[in-house]
């Protein structure tokens, strides 16, 4: 039996796997053909996609949904230039992703996949980690690993093909001295408010005559000392979009707030004064580009310096952990709660945001596609919604049972990431169905995707929302004057192109396809594609107005 020598790549493969990495999403090259091998040796799997977008798009996915390190391999050259806005889009979201990119030989000259690849890392946002020697393989992977955690970030690191295939050079010595790399702490323990910031807080409540509790992504774990908080100080309950549902069917709650809130909710937020937000970043969406609670004072609570005035600078701001601060602010407001006014009812939200043209309509109104699959997926699914005009449909019109199943790959503004990043959803999701919102636009760019989907088996269902166009540009081109003809496609039949892929599939032009369509794919027992035909005349002002600048 033929022995394999040892080399660097087994090293690498080791140091991974020590790194706590137990997949890597990738595209085979040369740059990185044997490293996947020694992975595998080691027990760290390797799943194939079929374009290198896809393979950073699904580790990008993955760590959205975990908030662990995941990772994804390239090859160099056009390995990398390919993954470029996946890079990209996961560093603007701030996902730990170990990036293991092969590099051309140093000892070859003009190696006709030779770029600087170090500036095109760079440029993406991404950590640059190149592994220096045979000697510091261990300590260079675990840097990368470390780094992508503490400062969540995808963290490249480059392996030139002839360092990997180089002999082992064993372990170089610390200069320094000190624990290893993997010993030290990853993450900071969580800072606790002062009292004096608490008691800041419980005074600006008392003084407010319409305050709002609001809830972002970072305050998940603290629910029920947020309800606790509302009730005690007489405010509403709202969340971000990524905190959607927090506190579905709790008193005084107004949903999702900002450009995703319902009218009446809208109309409810022109009257509050104070706005605590506990884990939210308040970003252009949440505040409706400064257009919601135009009259309040907003608060920021939030353990991350750099999260704070990032896009809307608060009028005051506690840097401490937003559940600790939570909980602190509980106790103080009930040592005094007496004579606590509760809010006002909460009003009931009528029809989903969206309104007709006027003009002839050109498929099935998207909100009535999204309440059927509500209705019929698994109360408990994974949610992944695209970017593009059906953005607020997809993301407003299913709900989730927990704020943390809802990912949304829009931080780059980027059409076609919505499927890999559901894979990764899904891949380490295994046991729960999940719901792909996509356009036919998206679908389109990574039609690698349903391929990669068919193998893995996974139980997704690709809703495309196919309205034959580009609709915000197209309905952008109509309102300032123009033809909208170039922002019009063909309805192509993506159903036969997912069939052709081995998923089951169908397509609903009407209603009653709908329903027929949903019968027949569900429960989600092997994945599937469900392309149903939208009207492009159902328009989400609030989605356009924000896509279209």
């Amino acid at each position: 039996m033929k022995v394999e020598r040892r080399l660097v790549l087994h090293d690498v493969a080791d140091a991974v796997s020590a790194a706590g990495v137990r997949t890597v999403y990738g595209v085979l090259g040369d740059g990185n053909l044997h490293l996947a091998l020694a992975l595998g040796q080691v027990g760290v799997e390797w799943v194939s996609a079929r374009h290198e977008q896809e393979a950073v798009a699904m580790a990008d996915g993955a760590a959205r949904r975990t908030g662990d390190l995941t990772a994804a391999s390239v090859t160099h050259g056009p390995g990398l230039t390919n993954a470029m806005t996946a890079l990209t889009a996961a560093a603007l979201a701030g996902s730990p992703v170990l990036l293991l990119l092969g590099d051309t030989p140093r000892t070859t000259r003009h190696h006709g996949q030779d770029v600087p690849q170090e500036p095109f890392v760079r440029a993406a946002g991404a950590l640059w980690v190149p592994v220096r020697l045979p000697q510091t393989v261990a300590e260079d992977v675990a840097v990368a690993a470390r780094a992508a955690r503490t400062r969540r970030l995808p963290a490249v690191l480059n392996l030139p093909v002839d360092l990997q295939n180089s002999p082992p050079g064993g372990v170089a010595g610390r200069a320094f001295g000190g624990p290893a790399v993997a010993e030290l702490p990853v993450v900071a323990p969580p800072r606790e408010p002062s009292a004096a910031e608490v008691e800041r807080l419980a005074e600006r409540l008392a003084k407010a005559r319409r305050p709002l509790v609001l809830a972002g992504r970072g305050a998940l774990a603290a629910a029920a000392d947020l309800v606790a908080v509302a009730a005690l100080g007489g405010a509403w309950l709202g969340t971000t979009l990524l905190a959607k549902d927090l506190f579905r069917g709790r008193p005084g709650d107004l949903g999702v707030v900002g450009g995703f809130a319902s009218a009446e909710a809208r109309a409810a937020l022109v009257d509050v004064d104070l706005v605590l937000a506990f884990g939210a970043s308040l970003n252009r969406f949440t505040t409706a580009n400064g257009t919601v609670c135009p009259h309040a004072r907003w608060v920021q609570v939030e353990r991350d310096p750099t999260a704070v005035g990032h896009t809307t600078v608060p009028d005051d701001a506690v840097l401490a952990d937003a559940g600790r601060t939570a909980a602190a602010l509980v106790a103080q407001l009930r040592s005094g709660a007496e004579g606590v006014v509760p809010p006002p009812a909460v009003p009931v939200p009528g029809t989903p945001p969206g309104r007709r043209t006027g003009r002839p309509p050109s498929g099935i109104d998207p909100r009535v596609v999204l309440r059927a699959a509500d209705r019929a997926l698994p109360a408990r699914r994974g949610l992944v919604v695209g970017i593009g005009h059906y953005s607020g449909f997809g993301a407003l019109g299913v709900t989730v049972a927990d704020p943390r199943d809802l990912v949304l790959p829009w931080q780059l503004g980027s059409v076609g990431l919505a499927l890999p990043v559901g894979l990764g959803v899904a891949h380490v999701r295994p046991t729960q169905p999940t719901l792909v919102v996509e356009g036919d636009g998206g679908v389109l760019m990574n039609p690698g995707g349903l391929d990669t989907l068919a193998r893995l088996g996974l139980p997704v269902l690709v809703l495309v929302l196919d309205d034959g166009a580009y609709a915000a540009e197209a309905h952008l081109l109509r309102r300032t004057g123009h033809d909208d003809t170039p922002a019009l496609f063909p309805r192509r039949d993506l159903a036969a192109l997912a069939r052709s892929l081995g998923l089951r599939a169908a397509t609903a032009r009407t209603e009653e396809e709908l329903a027929a369509a949903l019968d027949t794919l569900l429960p989600l027992d092997a994945p599937a594609l469900l392309h149903a035909h939208t009207d492009l005349e159902v328009v989400h002002e609030e989605v356009f107005t924000a896509l279209s600048g």
